[in-house]
């Protein structure tokens, strides 16, 4: 798991010497709600409930989960080594990714049968630790190129989440009760990009897509599960 500067600071460092003073500001008060936050969770048993899901969903599989660095785990759901499902445990984040092909078709938005399968054995592991979880994110993501049926990528990952939060309500994760929502990031935010790259840009981005494998990774739905406080 990220020690509490890793998950505050990512690799490339927020402050430096040409960093814009507002941009410096504010993130010394992202910082201090950050540690307020975390401060007041119970982060051993945030990171048992995540090891829980972890386990139970490769148990499910009959596989052990592939332990790829110190926070994530990819888990193959058939006999091939491929890693399906890939899961991050961070501080008080826990990110559930699939691979768009595990869930549908080329440039569809229906879910597939073996991916509502695949949605229905994850979202039944989590939904036992609503208590625990203060929001769940759906996003959805595309590679860089362009889609043959919608108007954007945009327009195809966001149905794409949308289709995977319709499946998570039809197993009884209420939006009333748990806050869920679902979210598009298009073609923008491929694997490798980094919330600290100020710099990035459509070079990098072309980078980011420039082989098929590549481009498989960033084709991806993640659910994000944030966990909640302690009160």
């Amino acid at each position: 798991m990220k020690n509490l500067q890793n998950f505050l600071v990512e690799d490339n460092n927020i402050f430096g010497p040409g960093t814009d003073l507002v941009v410096s500001l504010a993130a010394v008060l992202i910082i201090l709600i950050a540690i307020r936050e975390i401060g007041q969770i119970n982060l051993e048993e945030v990171r048992k409930n995540q090891m829980d899901i972890v386990n139970k969903v490769a148990t499910h599989y009959q596989k052990k989960p592939n332990k790829k660095n110190e926070n994530i785990y990819g888990i193959s759901i058939d006999e091939h080594e491929k890693d399906d499902i890939l899961i991050q445990n961070d501080i008080i984040i826990q990110t559930i990714s699939f691979g768009s092909y595990l869930l549908f078709d080329t440039d569809k938005i229906i879910l597939k049968e073996s991916g509502k399968q695949v949605l229905t054995v994850v979202g039944n592991i989590f939904k036992e630790k609503l208590e625990t979880i203060k929001e769940i994110q759906i996003q959805g993501h595309a590679d860089s190129r362009l889609s043959t049926i919608f108007s954007s990528n945009l327009e195809l990952a966001a149905h794409r989440a949308i289709e995977v939060f319709k499946h998570f309500q039809d197993l009884g994760i209420d939006p009333t009760r748990h806050i869920m929502s679902a979210t598009s990031f298009g073609e923008y935010k491929p694997v490798q990009r980094r919330y600290s790259d100020m710099y990035y840009n459509s070079s990098k981005l072309e980078q980011d897509n420039d082989t098929s494998k590549k481009r498989e990774k960033n084709r991806r739905i993640e659910v994000v599960l944030i966990y909640r406080r302690k009160y």
